[in-house]
């Protein structure tokens, strides 16, 4: 993938890994946008980057993936990296299932349809290509996080039919399978599991981006997925282990 002089639009785009996504492509002569739902954390990071285009908006809703397709007819890079992480348990009976659907919405459903909207444009580019971020947890779910596993898992599966769907095209389909990283997500996750810094990451993955390594598994994230071919029974163990607190 060329990581030069393109136009790139990054959904979740104000902290963690999009935030490090949009600082590096900046670095390298890119125009990026971000996209958040808040008004307050875009004009911080445009303050800080004031090259940067900042867009509030919803993802999760029809009519502002619209506006989006409609007003940044030039992307050429897409990255789905907006999600949302929920501690669920099926035990109890909390019938409560707006964080369920705005999970699923958020983490599945939104990249989804950002895809469908964008591909026919990023198809008229000269260059392109679509990074979807999904998690070293869509290889071997977390017990405590069943739905966010199960979207991540499906997002996987997404970005390799896309892939298959598009060979006969110039847009390249990245999946990027993070282990536990140091964002705003992780907050209340296991103390004693080490988390990868969001440029530490963005470091990794950008030389496999320019090397068109298609599937990306960062640092834990290498050993989930060999792990998951070898002795996926051995993995879920050592995921139960890990995540518990």
């Amino acid at each position: 993938m060329n990581t030069k002089n393109n136009v790139v639009l990054i959904t979740g785009g104000s902290s963690g890994i999009g935030l490090a996504f949009a600082k590096k492509f900046l670095s390298e002569d890119n125009q990026v946008i971000i996209i958040g739902r808040s008004v307050s954390k875009l004009e911080v990071v445009k303050k800080q980057f004031p090259k940067v285009i900042i867009e509030a908006a919803d993802i999760t809703d029809g009519k502002s993936i619209d506006m989006l397709a409609e007003k940044y007819k030039d992307v050429n890079i897409l990255v789905n990296n907006a999600g949302v992480h929920y501690e669920c348990s099926f035990k109890n009976e909390n019938g409560d299932f707006s964080k369920l659907r705005n999970e699923i919405e958020t983490n599945f459903i939104a990249p989804v349809m950002m895809a469908k909207k964008f591909i026919p444009l990023l198809i008229g580019q000269e260059r392109a290509a679509i990074i979807n971020i999904t998690s070293y947890f869509g290889i071997s779910p977390k017990p405590s996080a069943p739905i966010y596993s199960a979207t991540k898992a499906a997002m996987r599966s997404f970005t390799k039919s896309l892939r298959m769907q598009l060979i006969d095209t110039h847009i390249r389909v990245f999946d990027v399978a993070p282990p536990i990283i140091d964002t705003p997500l992780t907050t209340n996750s296991n103390p004693n599991v080490k988390k990868m810094q969001p440029e530490e990451l963005i470091e990794i993955v950008w030389k496999d981006l320019k090397n068109d390594k298609y599937d990306i598994y960062p640092g834990l994230s290498r050993l989930f997925y060999i792990l998951s071919r070898v002795n996926p029974r051995y993995l879920e163990n050592k995921v139960m282990a890990i995540t518990s607190k």
